[in-house]
């Protein structure tokens, strides 16, 4: 099984998502995340399927190899996939839930210690080499 978050706002990334899951064309805007989970068990993705909808967000299923395996993608944003993350080990497979929970909190430090380098980077080289550290350190 493999967790992937991508940002799919630009247009071939979202139009090769599109073919793979038939995404709605209207649901293209700026900012669109999507968390994508593959090769997951068919009963467990079905289950997942039902916890997002029940939340009123979007998702989408693909199965593959005869109902073995399938493919589900949440459309949303971070805080989203957080609260969805909870509502998947509430009432779903608690180590799904705690997988997607660890995947948002890595790709939010790496994306918090880039912010701080990027911001930062202006400013006296070792304020610069410190951060470029801390980055390699999280990630």
């Amino acid at each position: 099984m493999t967790i992937q978050l991508t940002h799919i706002f630009y247009p071939e990334v979202f139009k090769r998502y599109s073919n793979k899951y038939n995404v709605f064309r209207d649901l293209h805007e700026k900012d669109l995340l999507a968390l994508e989970i593959r090769d997951i068990e068919y009963k467990l993705a079905k289950d997942i399927r039902n916890i997002i909808l029940a939340a009123k967000e979007i998702c989408y299923l693909v199965e593959k190899e005869k109902k073995v395996a399938s493919d589900i993608l949440i459309l949303g944003s971070f805080l989203v996939f957080k609260e969805l993350a909870k509502e998947i080990i509430a009432e779903g497979n608690e180590d799904l839930g705690q997988k997607i929970i660890r995947v948002l909190a890595h790709l939010n430090l790496r994306t918090m210690a880039r912010i701080i380098v990027i911001a930062n980077y202006k400013s006296t080289s070792s304020l610069y080499k410190l951060r470029i550290e801390e980055n390699k350190y999280i990630g």
